[in-house]
């Protein structure tokens, strides 16, 4: 419906993963852009990382809504054999200005040898540093990761400025290196977005993003009163659930639609915005909440036990518990309330509600799979371990219990 108006492709598929069409014009970019740059400069950019994988990874955040930050869409990443020859020579001018100073740095501490070993003959410095006087690039290695001790500050003061001399300008052929990388990125951004536009509209594919695309461009465009007034013809009124998930070109589309004499409910809770990776502005909601005529809340929750709703006040009670604030922007915690006859059983242990929330701090994802295992295996196998469900404690089984995780 609408199609005609907003600009969509009669007959097309839809396309839900754009995965392997992504890779191949990203390998594409890669054979004809990458591959065919100057040696020498390749080289330096393999070794600064630059890969297929961290193109399409780039490409693909970029896609979904995290724009690449150097990015710039009114901006030519066009390049030629002079830009290449520029870039070369700049890293070669700062290569080796910090290879002479390190060169100098070394060569010197290399003379002070015997000096240097009369300074380590005593406490610290001869347990630790001495092992390391005679291999000089271990030995400014060690003092430079170990400057805040007092004693290698006092000893080794003037050569831990002329190794941070040396690091700057490391930093600085660093940064012209990635200014290369961040230049090629915006470049596959600019030239793989749009062979992949082609692609899909050559063989008849639309995804879900393009749909958005096309309806906010036809109904923010001029002349699309028509288009607006068959959308509040059809829908007299509209609630938007989850609109802490809602992105920036969603939001226009609903206010230009029906944000005007129109019944038009956003329902959402800024606490539960987890889809930024695909686009969701908390931003918007922020912005959202300000423009509508009025504010309900609902602070009543009938899916968790009294024990876990209480402990939950508890848990967020503290001053901005989400340290998030943006100017007049901020998430606020409002207490929950459980209603009157509630229901839902706790987890018991040994006969009593057990602590509802729990938290552990590992060093490790393994060490966390580890601990979340252990933990399983205790709830289903001990008989220390029950669930209240209709007044009465049951075994707990795999069912009842559920494993929240950052990404799949």
């Amino acid at each position: 419906e609408f199609a005609f108006e907003t600009g969509q492709i009669f007959g097309a598929e839809t396309l839900q993963d754009t995965s392997a069409i992504l890779t191949d014009h990203v390998n594409e970019f890669w054979r004809t852009q990458i591959t065919t740059l100057p040696v020498e400069l390749l080289s330096v950019l393999l070794n600064a990382g630059i890969s297929q994988q961290s193109l399409t990874n780039v490409l693909r955040e970029h896609l979904n809504g995290k724009k690449y930050i150097a990015y710039e869409v009114s901006k030519a990443y066009d390049c030629d054999d002079v830009t290449y020859e520029g870039w070369m020579q700049e890293l070669r001018e700062l290569k080796t200005a910090e290879d002479k100073l390190r060169s100098c740095l070394e060569q010197e501490v290399a003379a002070m040898n015997a000096e240097l070993r009369q300074k380590c003959q005593k406490g610290n410095a001869k347990r630790y540093v001495l092992p390391f006087v005679d291999d000089v690039p271990a030995f400014l290695t060690y003092i430079s990761e170990k400057r805040e001790s007092g004693y290698i500050s006092d000893l080794f003061g003037d050569l831990i400025e002329r190794i941070d001399e040396c690091d700057e300008s490391l930093r600085l052929y660093q940064d012209k290196v990635r200014t290369v990388i961040n230049h090629l990125y915006c470049l596959a951004i600019q030239q793989v977005t749009e062979s992949v536009r082609h692609f899909k509209n050559r063989n008849n594919l639309l995804t879900f993003d393009d749909m958005i695309i096309n309806l906010h461009g036809a109904i923010l465009r001029e002349g699309s009163e028509k288009l607006i007034t068959g959308l509040r013809n059809k829908y007299k009124v509209v609630f938007i659930d989850e609109f802490q998930d809602t992105d920036r070109l969603q939001y226009e589309i609903f206010q230009k639609a029906f944000g005007q004499q129109h019944l038009l409910f956003y329902i959402g809770d800024p606490k539960q915005s987890i889809y930024a990776w695909r686009k969701a502005d908390i931003f918007t909601y922020f912005e959202a909440r300000k423009a509508v005529d009025h504010v309900y809340e609902m602070n009543v929750n009938y899916r968790s036990s009294a024990t876990y709703i209480n402990a939950m006040n508890v848990f967020f009670g503290i001053e901005d518990p989400f340290y998030f604030k943006e100017g007049e922007s901020t998430i606020d915690y409002i207490d929950v309330e459980t209603p009157a006859h509630n229901s839902k059983g706790d987890l018991l242990k040994d006969g009593v509600a057990a602590i509802p929330v729990t938290v552990t701090s590992l060093k490790n994802k393994s060490s966390i799979c580890e601990v979340v295992a252990a933990q399983i295996i205790q709830l289903l196998d001990s008989d220390h371990y029950a669930i209240q469900k209709g007044g009465k404690p049951v075994k707990v089984t795999p069912s009842d219990i559920g494993i929240l995780v950052r990404t799949n």
